[in-house]
């Protein structure tokens, strides 16, 4: 028997306690209004059931995570939160419904140094329905901000690189997931290097076997324009999906999900490529008539009104996996 596992990725955009930074929340009524506009978007998807799987960047404390999945599933979700030792600094989440995955068995956080911004969060995972493990890697790289006095390029280099030689060296579980905002496109350096190999093409993930180093990303497609140039520059041309993740202009694709080639083959998991998509509607995407781009609403509050527009730079970024029973 098949068991679907349902899974979403968002950056939730500085969900930070009031007052803890300048760029979140500074008031409990703001974290309110934002954590409700959260939890109905996350209420909604796949259906109304949610998530299987739900992993979270940009979230600086354990309170909001466990929040989050109280409002938007009732609690029902187990949870971990990662983060560093600087309350201004974000941290990355993960809930899960315990019926359909289990763990982690371990957690490992990079860097290990918690007085740094954490850049992955690798968590050991297994599948219920037939209790193969599984890898899930989730990701925030370093910005393009240019914050901190740090090369932001070289940053991001680096993780790959540590990730890479981390994955590369993996005999036992050959089977990951990896989800994030990367702050890189696919076509760039950091997935293109020996250590951390990112294809366009399924064929060669698909025949490894070694380490989970070698992976697919799906995401190149949405770097294509989605209809015939000469649809695309009509008046009034409206894209048939988002194709951005991040930014006003609609050309950056730095929210992914890649994956292993057992994650092709179904070892553990089996990825439904056609159901990868990133999840918007009117309350937190718009559709731009310059460009006929659909783009994420950034989270905006007035004080004074105490009202809010929008929630996220950024959208949830959806995929379903089969299980073999």
């Amino acid at each position: 028997m098949d068991d679907r596992i349902s899974f979403a990725f968002w950056n939730l955009c500085n969900y930070y306690e009031p007052g803890s930074s300048a760029r979140g929340p500074q008031s409990e009524r703001e974290i309110e209004l934002k954590r409700g506009v959260l939890a109905r978007t996350l209420g909604l998807l796949f259906d109304g059931k949610g998530p299987d799987i739900f992993a979270c960047a940009e979230v600086n404390s354990e309170r909001l995570v466990k929040e989050l999945g109280e409002h938007a599933w009732s609690g029902r979700y187990s949870v971990v939160w990662e983060g560093s030792q600087q309350v201004t600094d974000a941290g990355i989440g993960l809930l899960w419904d315990a019926t359909k995955v289990l763990g982690p068995d371990s957690v490992e956080v990079y860097p290990a140094n918690r007085g740094a911004r954490l850049r992955y969060v690798l968590l050991h995972m297994r599948v219920r329905a037939n209790g193969m493990p599984f890898l899930l890697i989730i990701n925030h790289w370093k910005s393009r901000m240019k914050l901190g006095g740090v090369d932001d390029e070289a940053d991001r280099r680096d993780t790959a690189e540590a990730l890479g030689d981390r994955l590369g060296g993996e005999d036992k579980i050959t089977d990951a997931i990896l989800v994030g905002d990367f702050n890189a496109e696919p076509f760039e350096a950091p997935f293109g290097q020996t250590r951390l190999r990112s294809s366009r093409h399924f064929s060669t993930p698909l025949r490894w076997r070694r380490s989970p180093a070698h992976l697919y990303n799906p995401m190149w497609r949405w770097l294509d324009e989605p209809d015939h140039y000469e649809e695309a520059i009509a008046d009034d041309y409206r894209q048939p999906r988002p194709t951005t993740s991040f930014g006003p202009d609609g050309n950056c694709i730095f929210d992914q999900l890649l994956v292993s080639g057992g994650l092709l083959r179904g070892d553990s998991l089996q990825l439904q490529e056609r159901s990868v998509c990133l999840y918007h509607d009117d309350l937190i995407a718009r559709y731009t008539a310059r460009t006929g781009r659909i783009v994420p609403i950034k989270w905006e509050y007035d004080p004074e009104a105490k009202t809010s527009t929008g929630c996220s730079d950024h959208l949830p970024l959806l995929a379903s996996f089969i299980a073999k029973g």
